[in-house]
């Protein structure tokens, strides 16, 4: 699960929210769910340092294969004015790289 900020959240911020959407994911037990600190370390163990900060498709694909998954989790998370944050979800199916989109405006 990687989240990007666009514009002004800071990574704290980021990160807890990362970590709301992992426990949510959790919730489903169809899935083994791992958080963005996980990938990291099994991506650095494994010589994929390069991967972690990916954003294209077709690296969250070689990323995907490295860990051995079929689905992959990414979204973005800014503001459209002063009181509208939205937040956007992509979850990657790996096989066929079809994926879609989830937005949500509060």
């Amino acid at each position: 699960m990687q989240l990007r900020a666009v514009g002004e959240f800071d990574s704290a911020k980021i990160r807890l929210l990362e970590n709301v959407i992992v426990g949510e994911l959790h919730k489903y037990r169809k899935f083994k769910v791992l958080a963005r600190q996980d990938v990291e370390n099994l991506l650095d163990a494994d010589g994929f340092k390069q991967a972690i900060d990916c954003e294209a498709q077709s690296c969250l694909v070689n990323v995907a294969g490295a860990l051995g998954t079929d689905l992959m989790v990414s979204g973005e998370l800014g503001y459209m004015d002063k009181k509208t944050a939205v937040l956007s979800l992509q979850i990657l199916h790996t096989g066929d790289n079809s994926y879609f989109i989830f937005d949500s405006g509060n």
